[in-house]
Formats: C-alpha cells, sequence, structure tokens
C-alpha cells in the first residue's frame, strides 16, 4: 500500500463497544444495570438462554408488568411442552434473577430504551459484556395483553362446553383447545365471508363427525354472529352421548339455527349444504366427507384429515421411492402426507380451489392439516390436477385410493 493512503481510507465506527472489567465485577454490573431498568421503568425486556444445567427451561425471558400491587416482573419460563409464567415483586424478581443468571444461564440480554446490554459466557465460563448504543422501543406493561380473537373467551358455547369457567375466563387445561378455536375462525373467515347460500336465506352447515361440537358451534357463532350471516348448522355423528351433549349445550345457550343428530355420514343433507365439514373425523369420514361434498358440489369444504391407514395399505412404491419406503416410521409419514396430497388433487380436479394449510399446534397433534376447498366450476387447473394424480397413483403404486 502506498505511504500515506490509510490515512484516506474510511473506517466505519463501531456500534458495538466491548467493556472490560474484572471477571468478579462483570455478572454484577449486568445485574445491577437490570435493577436501574426496572426502576427507572426503562425495561423492554430481559432474556436468559444456553442453559447449562439439565431440566433448566429453554429460555426465560421477562417484563415490567402494571399489576393491582403495583409494578412487578412477569418472569416466563420456556419449558417443553407449554411454558410457565410467574408475576413477582421486582426485589422478589430480582433475586430470582440473580439466582439463575451465570450460574444456570450463559447468555443474558438485557433490552432498555437506551440500548441493549449483553451478558455472555465462553466455554471456559469466562464473563463478557458488550453493550449496543441502540435503544428499544418502549415496552408496553399491560398485564394481560389484549388479543384479537374472533370467538371472545366469555362466548356462552365456551360455557356449556366446559372450556370456559363460570367467571368467562378459558380453563388451563383447555388453553390449546381454545387457540384452536380461535385459529380455526381466523382460518375460515375470509372464505365464509365470501360465501352465499345457494337456496334460500341462510348458509347450510352441515358438519360430519361432529364428535363434541367444538368446531360446529364456532362455526355457527363465526357465521351468525361475526359475519353476520344467518346459519342453519346441523352436526352429525353416531356416537349418542356426544350428540345429546351437545344438544344440552345448545339449549343453555339458548341457541337458535343450530342442532345435533345420530347418523352416518352417508345419510347427512350434503345435498343441501352450502358448507361441509369434517374435523379430525376418524377412520374414513375424511374421504367419506370429500365424496358427499364432490357429488353434490357443495360450495366450500372445510377437512381437516385424521387417519391415513386406508391408503397405508394400499402403497406399492416402485422405483427408487420402493428403497426410500423400506423404513416403517418412513412409510407412515409419507403415507400421511400422500393422503392429503391425493385428497387436495381430487378435489382440484373436480372443479375445486384448494388451500391446506396448518390447522393444529403439531406439539398437539400431528394430523394439523386443514384443506380449504372453494368450489368454482370447470377450469384449466382440473386437467393438470387428474394427471399429477394418475402420476402418483403410478409412482407409488396405488391401485386403490381412498376417494377411489
Amino acid at each position: 500500500m502506498a505511504a500515506g493512503l490509510h490515512k484516506h481510507i474510511y473506517r466505519r465506527p463501531r456500534r458495538i463497544t466491548p467493556i472490560i472489567k474484572s471477571m468478579k465485577n462483570i455478572v454484577e454490573n449486568f445485574l445491577g444495570e437490570l435493577e436501574q431498568a426496572c426502576r427507572s421503568r426503562s425495561l423492554v425486556r430481559l432474556v436468559l438462554s444456553r442453559p447449562v444445567t439439565a431440566g433448566s427451561a429453554r429460555r426465560v425471558s421477562a417484563r415490567l408488568v402494571e399489576t393491582a400491587k403495583g409494578i412487578c416482573l412477569s418472569i416466563v419460563h420456556e419449558e417443553q411442552p407449554s411454558h410457565r409464567t410467574e408475576t413477582l415483586h421486582v426485589r422478589a424478581a430480582l433475586q430470582v434473577l440473580r439466582q439463575i443468571t451465570g450460574p444456570v444461564y450463559h447468555d443474558a440480554h438485557l433490552f432498555t430504551t437506551t440500548g441493549t446490554l449483553q451478558l455472555r459466557f465462553s466455554r471456559k465460563g469466562k464473563p463478557r459484556l458488550t453493550r449496543k448504543h441502540t435503544g428499544n422501543p418502549p415496552p408496553s406493561t399491560r398485564h394481560d395483553r389484549n388479543k384479537e380473537h374472533l370467538i371472545a373467551p366469555d362466548a356462552p358455547f365456551l360455557k356449556a362446553l366446559d372450556i370456559a369457567g363460570a367467571d368467562g375466563n378459558i380453563r388451563a387445561s383447555m388453553q390449546a383447545k381454545y387457540r384452536q378455536i380461535c385459529h380455526f375462525a381466523q382460518l375460515t373467515r375470509k372464505a365464509l365471508g365470501n360465501l352465499e347460500p345457494r337456496n334460500g336465506k341462510h348458509l347450510k352447515v352441515v358438519d360430519l363427525g361432529c364428535g363434541k361440537g367444538y368446531l360446529t358451534f364456532a362455526l355457527h357463532v363465526l357465521i351468525n354472529d361475526i359475519l353476520n350471516k344467518p346459519a342453519q348448522t346441523n352436526g352429525v355423528d353416531r356416537r349418542t352421548d356426544m350428540v345429546e351433549a351437545a344438544n344440552r349445550a345448545v339449549q343453555e345457550c339458548a341457541m337458535s339455527g343450530i342442532k345435533f343428530k345420530c347418523g352416518k355420514i352417508s345419510a347427512a343433507p350434503a345435498k343441501a349444504a352450502d358448507v361441509l365439514t369434517a374435523l379430525h373425523a376418524c377412520d374414513t369420514a375424511t374421504d367419506d366427507a370429500i365424496a358427499a361434498g364432490i357429488k353434490a358440489q357443495v360450495p366450500l369444504i372445510l377437512v381437516a384429515p385424521c387417519c391415513h391407514h386406508e391408503l397405508r395399505g394400499n402403497i406399492r412404491p416402485q422405483g427408487a421411492a420402493a428403497g426410500m419406503l423400506r423404513h416403517t416410521i418412513l412409510l407412515e409419514r409419507t403415507a400421511a402426507v400422500l393422503s392429503d396430497a391425493m385428497r387436495c388433487l381430487i378435489l382440484e380436479s373436480n372443479g375445486y380451489q384448494v388451500q391446506a394449510v396448518e390447522f393444529v399446534d403439531p406439539e398437539h397433534t400431528p394430523r394439523n392439516t386443514l384443506i380449504i376447498a372453494t368450489y368454482f366450476g370447470d377450469n384449466p387447473r382440473m386437467a393438470n390436477a387428474c394427471n399429477e394424480l394418475k402420476e402418483l397413483e403410478r409412482l407409488f403404486g396405488i391401485s386403490k385410493s381412498p376417494l377411489s
């Protein structure tokens, strides 16, 4: 390099500044700044990660919240399969965090309105502080953050089905079910909003294999109360006890336009339906519902497939696929994906526009696909879908599919 040329080279200013202190004081410095951030209410969030002791939560986070007892720290322990939350006064919370920052967690990020401070331990256990001089957005200190739920937690049917208590709060054991109900409403809202009755003024909904009716009720409330479209909803299930319990819930809520009855899918009133659903219905119920919907050209079909055992026994893979599927676990998983893919193609080949989306957290069930099929009639995609279906059947040696 020519002499003196280095004087003209632009050097980007460093925004991250290392802080060199004795090992003894580094952790105390971090905890001191955490305490000061709590007292000045400049704390945005604290995140502890990289646990080094067995049985510890994967991550711990903390934020300031306003409660009836004053400002507290809400500490969330991200454990498997669920999270544990505790809300403590600042002094007590700081004592808890002091005990685990360093001895249990080797990475800590302190986010404040003035910057970010990171405490990180090396593999040899040496701590190091790094500061980023960029502020973070001011935090919300609301204890219960408002979430937009289409189905309100105090909806009467949730109490009647024992998902919510008498106080209108969702029971701890039913939180996952409530999230599933709300997610289902979000996923289907657009398709239902674009739908008009084929005959009369009411949207006619038929839910096949409705079980306890959690999603049947949710669908009825979504259409009637949120989309403001009158609906006539029928839940069909072959189990008498389920049907009786669902009808008792209808009476308890004084709801109109919804009823449940015992029966087989083959006898259900699919021909008159505007919406046909089969959500986690067992055995061949999903495929029976799809077949009934296609035959009646139902405008909207919603299915969350449960079983794939019928296809599983008919797979005779060819060529490279045979080697890939010689392991039972891979064959099982492929059968599940293949079943849903074929269901989508069969619907498309019969004039439906199809979406396949994640419905339930796979943590709770591997059967977590929701198929949303809207009828459009004859379209160019039909022939391609039919050819793709035949190619899949050839590749996997399928002589008989669930809907054949």
